[in-house]
Formats: structure tokens, C-alpha cells, sequence
């Protein structure tokens, strides 16, 4: 154990003796961090209550003509709804359908011909509703037209109750059917303080990962440097295990790791004001194993490719296409590559500190750190089992 110590803490030492690591590895991702943060400011629209959302363009196709038609036709065109839905009637269902086709209107309504008759007789009421493209408008529609049956829907226990001669028109008013939709339909925030991650924040995160896999390909190519300077042969002839010399290296490749974090969650903190959360040991462990899975790629590489610029040049494509595919430069890239970007090590990461920096459901970072330690023991297993084949010699 002394020996793997002593290893780990020549490898710092040789880290922190080369100034351009130190510069690219410390000083490049706060510089990064305060360009993309302050360049694509723009496109982190925070939430909050002034924020404004698009009308939802509604097609109503109302097919009942009974004793409440005309209160269906008050409710769809009453003032308090208008601030969020613009209501199209809607003749046939077929023009419902080429117009939610052509994307003239974004969500479509059928009311049955039998409502009227189902309020008068006490039973359960409802309206087809059919939803569009877009999540947030769906929600929109959704809540206040749900509203307003939920409102009928308690009229008909009053009736059930208290009998058929408490069912009068005159109840469907704006007034008794509490049409204060700005009650209803508020924007805000499910995250910590009303708000959202933004610009600084989000790269602050993504380049910590990034940057935490570089380490990775450090790790990488000081053992394939040790090949190509026959240094390795000198090691082999010390009374030293190969096993000893490679963990002895990886260990002080991940407390270099481990102090490059440290370094940037401070310096992001304390100059550019990122909150990075209260639960710090979560933090750390997201940071703990996504070094375990960032050595274990530069081991996999190591034992299988002979040159260091093979390396080189095979871990900085893969850390450029995990970076890029998990939205680590560019936010939302489309529903197919954010799907691909599931696959990579930085999606995971990085949403896992993005929650908890804004104190989201535990639910969902316990899942994140499940699929992060399964990866990154996956990842650990396979270069154990290559280097096992391979093994590290020249």
C-alpha cells in the first residue's frame, strides 16, 4: 500500500510540474464556463410568474344541443379563458382533424351530444380531448377545460342530493363556476427559489464533467507514454507488481481529478456565484464515480491501442461526441440526439448535478446515481478484465 501511495504521489507531482496540464486542465474550464455562460445567456429563459405563455389555439367540436348548449357556448367564449385559449367551433369531426393536421389549431375538443342530458340526470359527464404536439400547451388546455367539468361534476352530487329542482341555469354562471382561471393556470417553477438553472450554472456543470474525463485521457496517456519512453522497463525491474505501478498511477490521476473539481466548484461558487446545492455528498459521489468511469475508458484504451496518439486522438473524439450528444455545448438538441445523449457518461452526470442544484425529487437522483455507478462499474470491470488479458507491459 506504501508503494501505491508513493506512485500516486510522483504522478501528482509530475502533474503539477507541467504547466500547460495545469493551465488546460484548471484555468481553460473556468474560462469556458464564463464564455458559454455569458455568451448563450439568451437561451436560459428563466421561469417566473411575469413570464407570458402563447395563446393555445383550441377547435371545439360541440355536439350537444340540449338545455346546456348555450352555457357550453358561454363558457368557451368567457372573457377569464381568453388570456390562454383562443376557441375555433368545430363543424364536423373530420375538419377537426384537418385542422389539428395543418396545425391550425393545437388542441381539439369533442363535446358528446348526450352532456346535457347526462348533468340533468346526475351522471358522470365528459369531454373527449385531444391532445397535441407541445407538453406545455396540452397542460394549458388540459387544466381549464378540466376545471370546468369538474365544476359541472359537482353540480350534479348538488343535484343528487338535494334533488332535480336545485338544477337550475342560472348556476352555470362565470361566477358559480369560479372561472378565475389566473387561480388555475399559474407559471412558476417546481424548482428551488422559483427558478431555473441558468446559462453559468448549466456549463458550470457540463464542463466539470467534461473536463473530469479529460483527466481520464491524462491517466491514458501517461501510461501509454511510459511504453513509448521504455520507462516501463525500469519500472518492471524494481520489485514492484505491474498491478501496483497502474493503480498507483490511477489513484494519483484521480486525486489530481478530485482536486481539479474542487478548484472549479470553488471558483465557480465564490467568483461567478453557482449554487451547486447543500447535498455535498452526492455531489461528491457523482464526481467519484464518473472518475472511475473516465480511468476505466483510459485503462480499456491503454491496453488496446499501442500509440499515444491513437489515444489521443480516439478519447478526444469520444469525449467531443458524449459532450455534444448530452447537450453539454448546445441545450435541446431534438428528441432524437437527446435520446443518443442517453447513452453517454456527461447526460448522466451532469443531470444529476443540475438536479441537485436545484433540490429536485430524490426519487430521480437516486435513479441518475443508480445508472451512474452501474456505468461506472461496467466500465471498471471491463478494463480489469482487459488488463487481465492485456496486462500493462511493453
Amino acid at each position: 500500500m506504501k508503494n501505491i501511495f508513493t506512485i500516486a504521489g510522483y504522478e501528482l507531482i509530475r502533474f503539477f510540474r507541467m504547466r500547460s496540464i495545469l493551465l488546460i486542465m484548471l484555468g481553460l474550464p473556468l474560462l469556458l464556463i464564463l464564455i458559454l455562460g455569458t455568451a448563450l445567456s439568451g437561451v436560459f429563459q428563466p421561469s417566473g410568474e411575469n413570464e407570458k405563455l402563447e395563446k393555445v389555439k383550441v377547435g371545439v367540436l360541440n355536439k350537444d344541443q340540449g338545455v346546456f348548449n348555450q352555457t357550453i357556448s358561454d363558457f368557451l367564449f368567457s372573457p377569464p379563458i381568453h388570456s390562454y385559449v383562443s376557441v375555433n367551433l368545430i363543424k364536423t369531426r373530420e375538419e377537426l382533424f384537418e385542422k389539428y393536421e395543418s396545425r391550425e389549431i393545437d388542441y381539439g375538443i369533442v363535446v358528446p351530444a348526450d352532456f346535457s342530458d347526462s348533468v340533468i340526470s346526475a351522471r358522470l359527464t365528459s369531454w373527449e380531448f385531444i391532445e397535441g404536439e407541445s407538453i406545455e400547451k396540452n397542460l394549458v388546455a388540459r387544466t381549464i377545460f378540466e376545471s370546468f367539468i369538474s365544476q359541472v361534476n359537482e353540480m350534479q352530487a348538488r343535484v343528487f342530493v338535494l334533488g332535480p329542482e336545485t338544477l337550475q341555469e342560472s348556476l352555470f354562471t362565470d361566477q358559480n363556476l369560479n372561472l378565475q382561471y389566473s387561480n388555475h393556470v399559474k407559471i412558476g417553477s417546481l424548482q428551488k427559489n422559483e427558478g431555473s438553472t441558468s446559462a453559468i450554472q448549466y456549463y458550470a456543470v457540463t464542463m466539470l464533467v467534461m473536463f473530469l474525463l479529460f483527466s481520464g485521457m491524462a491517466a491514458a496517456i501517461s501510461l501509454a507514454e511510459e511504453k513509448e519512453a521504455f520507462t516501463l522497463l525500469r519500472l518492471n525491474s524494481i520489485p514492484l507488481h505491474s498491478n501496483t505501478i497502474i493503480i498507483g498511477k490511477l489513484l494519483g490521476v484521480g486525486i489530481f481529478s478530485l482536486i481539479q473539481a474542487m478548484v472549479i466548484i470553488s471558483f465557480s461558487t465564490f467568483v461567478y456565484g453557482v449554487d451547486w446545492g447543500d447535498d455535498y455528498i452526492t455531489l461528491f459521489g457523482v464526481i467519484i464515480l464518473t472518475i472511475v468511469s473516465s480511468t476505466s475508458i483510459g485503462v480499456i484504451l491503454t491496453s488496446l491501442l499501442q500509440s499515444s496518439k491513437s489515444i489521443i486522438a480516439i478519447y478526444q473524439a469520444l469525449i467531443f461526441v458524449m459532450t455534444f450528444l448530452s447537450g453539454g455545448m448546445i441545450p435541446n438538441l431534438g428528441d432524437f440526439l437527446n435520446s443518443l445523449g442517453k447513452f453517454s457518461i456527461n447526460y448522466w452526470s451532469s443531470n444529476t448535478l443540475i438536479r441537485l442544484m436545484i433540490e429536485s425529487d430524490s426519487t430521480m437522483i437516486i435513479r441518475n446515481m443508480g445508472v451512474i455507478g452501474s456505468t461506472s462499474l461496467v466500465l471498471a470491470l471491463t478494463a480489469g478484465l482487459i488488463y487481465w488479458k492485456v496486462g500493462y507491459h511493453e
